[in-house]
């Protein structure tokens, strides 16, 4: 997903079982993605599995970090796929407008994540927080609130 929009001309097919190494996958990536021909000053960018687990990023070595090629086959036994975020830190990609996806917060608590909009990016959550979650930082802050000194410029 580039720019969090789902395009056929980014997605890169490997063959499942295949032993190509990191930094094959790396060089393959960079050309097909043209990773390395952004105009903007070049943000690290990491490789994510579907679940926002990062694998790897630029600096990953296949000597140093992988020396068993387990990165490789470790992409294919779970959902097939792998998500390429630039600035190196995981975002639930937006797909497309009224897109939702359920997430797992921890053992027991699932989030549902709705894409409001693709640009900007807004994503609305649901069940992320529990009622009490709610009340307590609402608690805590409310002693701390005032009023801004920003004013409005709009007469």
């Amino acid at each position: 997903f580039r720019d969090s929009i789902s395009r056929e001309e980014d997605i890169i097919e490997l063959e499942r079982g295949s032993k190509a190494k990191w930094s094959e996958l790396k060089d393959m990536l960079s050309f097909a993605l043209k990773l390395d021909q952004r105009r903007y000053p070049i943000q690290a960018w990491a490789l994510f599995s579907h679940e926002g687990r990062r694998l790897a990023d630029e600096l990953f070595e296949d000597k140093r970090h992988d020396p068993e090629n387990r990165l490789i086959p470790y992409l294919f036994s779970r959902t097939g796929y792998a998500v390429v975020m630039e600035g190196g830190q995981w975002f639930w990609p937006g797909v497309h407008e009224g897109y939702i996806r359920q997430i797992m917060i921890d053992d027991k608590t699932n989030a549902t994540l709705q894409t409001l909009s693709l640009q900007p990016l807004v994503l609305s959550v649901e069940g992320f927080l529990t009622d009490e979650e709610c009340t307590y930082i609402q608690d805590t802050a409310t002693p701390l609130m005032r009023y801004s000194d920003v004013t409005l410029m709009d007469k």
